[in-house]
């Protein structure tokens, strides 16, 4: 008897981390862990929330949404894992990105840790979907502080062939013309910016 009370707790965390980890995965209807009350139809709402709020500059409500819809959000992604898990994912990291690491992805984490795991998911889900416009430009923007060249790259390519689908994204590159003091980009991209997202653009269309 005093074995069984010995090992219960540990009985019990492994149960709750199984079930937290199965609710990622696509054959299984639930979440768990306090998210499993949500029908499909009410995760997909959140996640069109999240997804409004992202783009209209409300980057800490955006956040909390996508980690509302599933536990273990902050795990790498895999093919195996519900589809909407991928989205809510990227809010989560652009969320992070946009508030240049304001926002934990877990706990109490320093920005730099922050930004860091948001750029490593953010290349996995362009590594995942290389043509998609939108997964591009939200790795892009991953980019700027550090790979300067090569977000200008992903973002300029998108921009010429008027496919760049937020206006974060030329945000973003705006940010990256003044810094290299390219006054014509710079115009053309926050123009752009103001125009996407309208009443927003105090909000989202920020360089620096």
């Amino acid at each position: 008897m005093r074995r069984q009370t010995r090992y219960a707790p540990l009985l019990w965390l492994v149960v709750v981390v199984a079930a937290g980890l199965s609710s990622l995965v696509r054959p299984l209807p639930a979440a768990a862990c306090g998210n499993a009350v949500l029908s499909p139809e009410a995760r997909t709402a959140r996640l069109s929330k999240a997804e409004k709020l992202l783009r209209t500059g409300r980057y800490g409500h955006a956040a909390r949404l996508a980690k509302s819809l599933f536990t273990f959000l902050r795990l790498p992604p895999k093919a195996s894992y519900r589809p909407l898990f991928f989205p809510a994912q990227r809010v989560l990291a652009s969320a992070i990105v946009r508030s240049k690491g304001a926002i934990s992805y877990h706990e109490n984490r320093s920005r730099e840790e922050n930004l860091a795991w948001a750029r490593d998911r953010l290349r996995a889900h362009h590594e995942m979907w290389p043509q998609d416009p939108r997964i591009t430009a939200s790795y892009a923007e991953s980019l700027v502080a550090d790979q300067p060249i090569k977000a200008h790259e992903l973002l300029w390519q998108l921009a010429t062939n008027e496919v760049l689908p937020h206006a974060d994204g030329y945000a973003a590159l705006a940010t990256l013309a003044a810094g290299s003091h390219d006054p014509v980009t710079f115009a053309y991209a926050l123009t752009c910016c103001h125009q996407m997202a309208g009443i927003a653009s105090q909000d989202v269309c920020r360089t620096g």
